[in-house]
């Protein structure tokens, strides 16, 4: 009976394979029909798969839903129960063309059997509409399951089912859920605003509330019905009903009119309540709010002021009247509430900064919740001056002196020197339009009030911007000392002016052969001089200063470029090797890879030049995670530096900017936002201490002085994706190097793709030789040993081919191993590969160090986090991952796990999000974590696969996942009872994942 049942499983994975291995052709729906008889599940599956191609199945399909269908689950695969309800679920996927044979079996006597076809109904959506009569038939007095059921699916329709639903609010029982799927149904259920507008009366109930709600979802159309009943005397509904109408978010007239009517200086919870809707109304309101800043209701002035600060920098014609409350006042929460108002208003705040500075003289009081305290007046005020930014400066002095006054108290040190700079690098930013006055005074509030500033490390980047000010003043007072003055009145002027051209002409011409930088830097230094005007025989034109004096005809010139690149190469190379992406990967072993279809031994200059000559290039870099594809990317940026033009695959010498996050910089509209990215990037990379030209900026991107690498873009969110795309940009993009775990559409540029390819069984020993060398360990094994390790390694993987970050995974760990006297056992899986990984590196921790045990729960937990949703990792919220993680001092463990281990990153530069730092890595903590969850949980796998299922029909690129939860579940068999379908069912997806991968 044994070897029974091993070949019937065995025959079901290989028609499983043989099924889902066929394409997506019309001509496969009868081959899924024929299957129906021999594998009955699988081959419905199948059909659902294929969606509305399948839709000559429906019938056959429909056989399957009758009234025997059973009640009670039953493990067995080819079950009546499987067959029924799998049948269901390949209709719904199907979807419009199935809809007929759905409410055609409605009529069945199992209720289980109606319930999931209404489900089902429900998932198809608007589409659904004809079945909208046949579910208002389950909607009676006498409600049970399916009856509500059938509302959600109404709901689901959307606005072809709102007649109905408005007829059916006649029923009693019914009324609260009723008129909760019309709220649903939200805007295009605007025609049950009179049906619901019935039960909004004085005597309120939950039907009325319930009204309410749907109103507010149903929006803007719903305005005027709430207005109507705002006079109404019972509280509780007059609350609700400003709420919601603040919710909306509508303004007009008589809005404002009807919610100011409610504020008055015996204001209670409803006044409250209107105060707090104006605010959400926007600048409109600030007027109606302005007029009652003269009330002698303190707690009703607090709310005003908060909801002025609400709208923002539009308030910023409250100013005058705030700062006279904020001086007559002694309120301290008025006060509070006014600073914080200040602060939401910005730099339009400036005018009220001498009030802010004399609030600074505040008495500080410490409690535990020091910078959280909303009533603290002195933090507050620290803060809003740090808000509004370069016109605070003249606080400076008065932050010093608050500073050294307060330095035994390291909270409020850290918020002054905080703001202190905020304040400053808000004013670089906006040097150039300030007066050269006006930034020496700066520089002399940060001279006279910081007078350690050379010594007091703390003070180091307040030093630093006053140095970057004090070049942006040299700038500035260079002018010109002579103008040309009517030099071309005469006769001879035309001589004069041809002379003038060509002394000039020879002698840039000189410079730019010998000294290309110089030119740069003359053209730089003049740049922000007055526009020189022609005289009028010449048309009277304005031109830039430097175009008058010719040398800005060289200013952009490749080969001044290239001398500006020469110039910051040596720091720029060995800045980006200190760069944590490129640090983790600095041994590096060639490995084969597949370029534009053609195979080769590894990546040579070769191979590469004729792809990086061009004129214009875009290198894609495409595989699976870990298979090597950002060191393949950092080598290339590395070689590209080199000064060496044997050495260099690219006709010149260009600086790598590496872009590894989304592209969440908050800009105005005239700015780009991926050009000050990479301004920043190249910024840092160089150590300049001022900002890098847009203008600078576009020539280097031109002419590929700049090699643009873009990792992890296949992770990366549709809005940044399409800041890659050139077509949106009004500078061009020369060379370009992506990342990406899939084949990316690029638009209209033109691509080579590079893939790496996975490590073969029989080169594992010549790559583990070449990284030990490298690594410079391989004296720590005898060819004895070595040979052992490669076998155990081959053991481990199998008959796979691996990707090189495994390998190198597992030669550290035996490198670690021999180094501590083989003190540590070695993995006996992949997954055991992973942990003991996590291990190896927190080996070397010995200061408030985090044990084994600890690391590895926080680590399953955050991967798995980054890849529930789509099953790819990705970067979460740091305060998702916070609320799963459990015990105590969770911040501080995070922080353990980037600095000091290093394996995931803080992503700059708000630091609200992590990520892993390697991508295999989360894949298999996931499907640990995963496996551990689901364990025996039948449900719970079923829930699981179909949301594999969805993201396979997505064609989203899950292969890495799937494979690294297959490996778990063999890893994990010992100790967990997975069950027996789950293999089944995982080697299915693993196939049709692995589909998809070839596919792209």
């Amino acid at each position: 009976m044994k070897y029974t049942n091993l070949i019937l499983l065995a025959f079901a994975l290989t028609s499983n394979y043989a099924i889902c291995s066929l394409s997506n052709q019309p001509e496969d729906v009868d081959l899924y029909i024929s299957k129906l008889d021999i594998d009955t599940v699988t081959a419905i599956r199948s059909l659902g798969f294929l969606g509305e191609k399948a839709s000559k199945a429906i019938p056959h399909l429909a056989e399957f839903i009758n009234d025997e269908c059973p009640d009670i689950y039953d493990r067995n695969y080819n079950s009546g129960y499987h067959k029924c309800y799998e049948a269901i679920y390949a209709l719904g996927k199907i979807g419009t063309p199935s809809v007929k044979a759905l409410i055609g079996k409605l009529n069945t006597n199992n209720t289980r059997v109606v319930k999931a076809i209404v489900q089902t109904i429900g998932d198809i959506g608007e589409a659904a509409s004809i079945a909208v009569p046949h579910l208002g038939i389950f909607v009676k007095e006498d409600c049970d399951d399916i009856c509500y059921e059938a509302i959600t699916t109404l709901s689901k329709i959307g606005e072809p089912a709102v007649n109905l639903l408005i007829n059916k609010l006649s029923h009693k029982q019914l009324t609260d859920n009723i008129i909760n799927a019309l709220g649903s149904i939200g805007p295009d259920a605007y025609t049950a605003i009179p049906s619901l507008d019935i039960f909004i009366n004085d005597d309120c109930d939950s039907s009325c509330f319930a009204a309410i709600d749907a109103l507010e979802k149903i929006g803007n159309q719903s305005v005027n019905t709430l207005l109507k009943h705002i006079n109404t005397k019972n509280k509780e509904l007059l609350e609700y009903i400003v709420i919601a109408i603040g919710e909306i978010g509508k303004s007009s007239s008589e809005i404002r009119s009807q919610l100011s009517s409610l504020i008055n200086n015996n204001c209670n919870k409803i006044c409250f309540t209107a105060v707090e809707a104006l605010g959400k109304l926007g600048k409109p309101s600030i007027k109606v709010l302005e007029e009652n800043l003269n009330s002698k209701n303190d707690e009703l002035l607090e709310h005003i002021i908060y909801a002025i600060g609400k709208i923002g920098k539009s308030a910023s014609s409250t100013i005058p009247s705030l700062k006279t409350k904020l001086t007559s006042t002694n309120n301290i929460d008025i006060k509070n509430a006014i600073i914080l108002a200040f602060g939401e208003i910005g730099p339009e705040a400036k005018l009220a900064v001498p009030e802010l500075i004399n609030l600074l003289d505040t008495p500080i009081y410490e409690s535990s919740t020091f910078f959280n305290d909303s009533n603290n007046t002195l933090v507050n005020t620290i803060n809003t001056l740090g808000k509004i930014g370069m016109a605070a400066s003249p606080s400076l002095p008065k932050l010093a002196q608050l500073f050294y006054k307060h330095k035994e108290n390291d909270n409020l040190c850290h918020l002054i020197i905080k703001n202190t700079n905020i304040i400053l690098k808000d004013s670089l930013i906006k040097a150039d339009k300030l007066p050269i006055p006006y930034i020496e005074k700066i520089i002399k509030y940060i001279e006279t009030s910081f007078k350690d500033i050379k010594i007091n490390p703390i003070l180091k980047d307040i030093e630093i911007t006053q140095v970057a000010l004090a070049n942006h003043i040299k700038l500035k007072k260079k002018s010109i000392k002579h103008k040309l003055k009517d030099w071309i009145y005469q006769n001879q002027l035309l001589f004069w002016l041809l002379v003038y051209i060509s002394s000039l002409l020879s002698i840039w011409s000189i410079i730019f052969l010998l000294k290309p930088l110089w030119i740069f830097k003359v053209n730089e230094s003049i740049k922000t001089y007055t526009e020189f005007q022609l005289p009028s025989w010449l048309g009277g034109m304005k031109i830039p200063f430097n175009l008058a004096l010719l040398v800005g005809f060289f200013h952009y010139c490749p080969r001044v470029l290239d001398a500006w690149v020469k110039s910051y190469v040596s720091s720029a190379r060995e800045r980006f090797s200190r760069k944590n992406t490129v640090y983790d990967r600095k041994v590096y072993i060639p490995i084969p890879i597949e370029m534009d279809g053609n195979l080769s031994d590894s990546l040579t200059n070769e191979i590469l030049s004729p792809k990086i000559r061009k004129k214009r290039f875009c290198l894609l870099i495409s595989g699976e995670g870990g298979s090597g594809k950002t060191s393949l990317a950092c080598q290339i940026a590395k070689s590209v530096m080199e000064e060496d033009k044997d050495k260099r695959p690219s006709n010149h010498i260009m600086l790598p900017i590496l872009l590894e996050h989304e592209l969440d910089v908050e800009l105005s509209e005239e700015s780009d936002t991926l050009l000050t990215v990479i301004g920043r990037q190249l910024q840092d990379l160089i150590e300049s201490p001022i900002p890098i030209s847009e203008k600078l900026l576009q020539y280097l991107l031109q002419h590929q002085r700049l090699l643009i690498i873009v990792d992890h873009f296949s992770e990366m969110t549709t809005e940044s994706c399409k800041q890659f795309h050139p077509e949106i940009h009004n500078f061009s993009m020369n060379a370009l190097i992506i990342t990406s775990r899939n084949e990316e559409n690029l638009g209209s540029c033109i691509k080579s793709v590079i893939k790496p390819l996975r490590v073969s069984g029989n080169h594992l020993s010549s790559f583990m030789e070449a990284y030990l060398t490298k690594r410079q360990k391989r004296s720590l094994f005898d060819d004895t040993s070595f040979f052992k390790y490669c076998s155990k390694l081959s053991a481990i993987i199998s008959k796979r081919e691996i990707t090189v970050l495994l390998i190198t995974l597992y030669a550290e760990l035996i490198i670690s191993k021999a180094e501590h006297n083989g003190e540590s056992q070695l993995p006996e899986s992949i997954p055991d590969l992973m942990l003991s990984y996590l291990n190896n590196i927190n080996r070397n921790i010995h200061i408030k160090k985090l044990d084994d045990l600890t690391i590895h729960c926080d680590m399953k937990t955050i991967a798995w986090v980054s890849l529930k949703n789509n099953f790819q990792p990705s970067s979460p919220l740091i305060i998702d991952l916070l609320a799963e993680m459990e015990g105590e001092n969770k911040q501080e463990r995070l922080k353990y796990l980037a600095e000091q281990l290093r394996i995931i990153h803080f992503i700059q530069p708000a630091q609200k999000r992590i990520r892993i730092a390697l991508d295999p890595l989360a894949e298999y903590l996931a499907g640990i974590k995963l496996v551990e969850i689901l364990a025996e949980q039948e449900n719970h796998w079923h829930t699981f696969f179909h949301d594999i299922d969805d993201k396979i029909n997505a064609r989203k690129h899950i292969y890495g996942f799937l494979l690294a939860v297959w490996d778990c579940c063999l890893a994990s068999q010992e100790h967990i009872s997975i069950p027996s379908f789950a293999y089944n069912e995982l080697t299915l997806r693993v196939d049709r994942a692995a589909e998809i991968e070839k596919e792209h």
